[in-house]
């Protein structure tokens, strides 16, 4: 670990950054318990993520009204400059 240290530093990594990821990997390598496990699912589940077309003044709406029930939500383009700039492609009917 000592030659990983003086091998970043010589590269011009700060101690302090060395250090930090010396301790997050340390912490990663400490099995964690069940309680912490559980409350973490808990929290990571109990979060939705709502999907909506963007809309100007309504979806802005919408989208505060889903936060305030906790709600992560995502406003989406309906038009795309590649909806725009790309035609569709024309299917044609194969003759038998």
């Amino acid at each position: 670990m000592e030659h990983i240290k003086s091998a970043l530093g010589a590269c011009g990594y700060t101690s302090w950054s060395i250090a930090k990821v010396q301790r997050k990997m340390e912490s990663a390598a400490q099995p964690q318990s069940k309680m912490k496990k559980s409350r973490l699912s808990q929290q990571v589940g109990s979060a939705q993520q709502v999907v909506i077309p963007y809309v100007k003044g309504l979806s802005e709406d919408l989208a505060r009204v889903y936060r305030s029930y906790g709600a992560n939500v995502v406003c989406r383009p309906h038009m795309t400059l590649r909806k725009i700039l790309v035609p569709e492609r024309i299917k044609f009917r194969e003759k038998k």
